[in-house]
């Protein structure tokens, strides 16, 4: 009996462990189909809202589709509760590639872990020209809870025009469940 219960104990950690997986997130329909243009100092972001079996995530990647190449730009990770942005968690330089190549940006050394609620990523430019380059949206916005714009990185007013290309890869279920180095090691716990 202490052998199958150990097994059925062996088959259910695995089970917590195989959940990890790596997920893309977006607030799209993926049909990047128009490019936006956007003055210098106004900050396209996005909200994402992971589902309750997501927790903890680590944040790995964000794609950003521009159609300008070459240009130097900040993305910000924020916290948020509910739909309000909260505080900056990290930070990143980038120079833009374009479209139909993904501007990526390695989140995964930042560390950010996401243990409850949402989180949002921006983009703003270094140099606040008059003009940024453009990004590419889908139009039109089928996300319209997701999307936000800001001149000042404080006050963030809701767009529901547009689905920015602003997508995120996480590691769902991070640092969840341990499998056992043996089965022996499981069968001591049942002693």
């Amino acid at each position: 009996m202490r052998v199958l219960a150990a097994i059925v104990v062996a088959a259910c950690l695995a089970e917590v462990a195989a959940g990890a997986e790596e997920v893309r997130l977006y607030y799209s329909r993926q049909r990047y189909n128009v490019e936006v243009g956007f003055s210098g100092t106004l900050h396209p972001g996005t909200l994402f809202t992971p589902t309750a079996e997501q927790y903890p995530l680590l944040l790995k990647r964000a794609h950003i589709y521009f159609g300008d190449r070459g240009y130097p730009m900040d993305v910000k990770v924020w916290s948020a509760t509910g739909s309000v942005v909260g505080s900056v968690l990290a930070s990143f330089a980038l120079t833009t590639e374009m479209y139909p190549t993904w501007t990526e940006v390695d989140l995964s050394g930042a560390g950010v872990i996401i243990r409850a609620d949402n989180f949002f990523v921006s983009t703003a430019d270094r140099a606040n020209r008059d003009m940024r380059p453009v990004m590419v949206c889908d139009y039109p916005g089928a996300y319209g809870g997701h999307h936000f714009i800001s001149w000042d990185d404080v006050a963030w007013q809701l767009q529901t025009t547009y689905d920015f290309s602003i997508e995120c890869t996480v590691e769902t279920n991070y640092d969840v469940g341990v499998v056992p180095a043996s089965l022996g090691r499981v069968k001591a716990l049942f002693r």
